[in-house]
């Protein structure tokens, strides 16, 4: 009787089968990842608008920095 034996070499990868539950729950999660992203990113710009010139001094920011920030759209870094 032979024997055969196969090793890690001998084999393709499988290709991935998608399953379209898995991609739309995989889609949503992004999309619930983004938006809490976005709504912190809204809510510190908001935050750093309203500190005083003397905080912003001690954290090294002028006033026209915390505002070109603050102005900045929710969605952009």
């Amino acid at each position: 009787m032979t024997r055969l034996t196969m090793t890690a070499g001998n084999f393709a990868p499988l290709p991935r089968k998608t399953n379209r539950g898995s991609t739309l729950s995989s889609l949503a999660v992004r999309l619930f990842d983004a938006i809490g992203t976005w709504n912190e990113r809204a809510a510190q710009r908001r935050a750093l608008a309203a500190l005083s010139d003397q905080v912003l001094h001690d954290v090294g920011m002028s006033r026209f920095d915390a505002e070109a920030e603050a102005d900045k759209p929710f969605w952009r870094k």
